[in-house]
């Protein structure tokens, strides 16, 4: 039951409040120190966890250690929004607009835009919907299995979670609106669900 040190997605994470704290001290933004303060408090969390483990080795600290990270990943996605919009960080929509068109000849969201349909716009959300509870039970799971197979569980969300972490490095530094919201007049449909 030792623990090594923090595992690649507790570095990620970690790494990304530090980015996010730096980013805040460096904007002219009112209102930041609450937002520094958050950033610092899942910096804490995430080195309470790895300490716990190291404090308490065995199958309860490493189910707190692991699940933890279902509320520190959501916590910093509530984050990142007001971060980004106090930093003022421009957001990038054309920039990525313009990769798009280099790769792809235009922005790739464009090549979807006639298969847009009610049915078919329902059963997207419905998937999307269904997600999030699947990332919970997943999680869950390998929570609960902590006492016979600790290293599954360890390498399930270093894996997991090291994603989340590197696609929230894009939310900090890469923000966009996404296509539909910078440019709604270049869709020649609406996105509509079923009634």
């Amino acid at each position: 039951w030792t623990s090594d040190g923090p595992m690649v997605h507790e570095v990620g994470f970690a790494v990304l409040c530090v980015a996010a704290i730096m980013r805040l001290m460096v904007s002219p933004g009112n209102g930041i120190s609450p937002l520094i303060a958050a950033w610092i408090g899942v910096l804490f969390a995430i080195r309470l966890c790895v300490w716990l483990t190291h404090r308490w080795p065995g199958p309860t600290s490493w189910r707190i250690r692991l699940g933890a990270y279902l509320i520190i990943m959501n916590v910093v996605y509530l984050l990142l929004g007001p971060t980004v919009r106090a930093s003022g960080a421009p957001l990038e929509d054309i920039a990525l607009q313009h990769i798009d068109t280099a790769l792809f000849g235009r922005p790739a969201p464009l090549y979807f835009d006639a298969l847009t349909s009610p049915a078919l716009s329902d059963l997207l959300s419905a998937c999307y919907l269904v997600f999030f509870p699947y990332i919970v039970f997943s999680v869950v799971r390998q929570v609960r299995r902590v006492p016979e197979s600790l290293e599954v569980a360890k390498r399930f969300h270093i894996g997991l979670f090291t994603v989340y972490a590197a696609g929230f490095f894009g939310y900090l530094f890469v923000p966009a609106q996404g296509a539909y919201l910078a440019m709604p007049s270049a869709f020649m449909h609406q996105i509509a669900g079923g009634s």
